[in-house]
């Protein structure tokens, strides 16, 4: 594949054009189309706004201990501390809306439990999904990307 058409293959997906749409268009297979959008998957994706988890999680995990490590061995904490459950909410910005996923992680040994599948919302959604979301638990920003 010539490197005009990987471009093409870029500028049809950012616009939104279906992988076996792109592969008739440029007379590609769509597995060729699709080897080409792996190795460029972080040019496609959109910019990271902020990364969230919930307080006590973010308090068994991230703050210092006295060794040098991070996370607290104690086992008094919120529910879900005891639990070694962390809510984590990742945003991407895409203008004035955001693209927003959920995960439910067990960190203590699944993994991830339950993924609330990325939504858009405008940024006044997106306000209230922080302020009251699905559950009344203070988050803490753990990254952000200033706009």
């Amino acid at each position: 594949m010539t490197p005009e058409q990987e471009a093409e293959v870029l500028r049809l997906r950012s616009a939104k054009v279906g992988t076996k749409q792109i592969a008739r268009k440029l007379k590609l297979r769509p597995a060729e189309v699709t080897a080409v959008l792996q190795a460029n998957a972080t040019a496609l994706l959109l910019p990271l706004h902020e990364c969230l988890m919930n307080h006590s999680a973010s308090q068994q995990l991230l703050e210092p201990r006295a060794d040098g490590l991070l996370g607290k061995i104690t086992g008094k904490g919120e529910e879900d501390a005891q639990r070694g459950l962390a809510q984590v909410v990742i945003s991407r910005q895409d203008g004035k809306r955001y693209l927003v996923g959920s995960y439910l992680v067990d960190y203590w040994c699944l993994g991830v439990k339950d993924v609330v599948s990325p939504r858009t919302m405008s940024s006044r959604e997106y306000e209230m999904f922080k302020e009251h979301g699905s559950l009344t638990r203070r988050f803490l920003r753990i990254a952000s990307v200033a706009s």
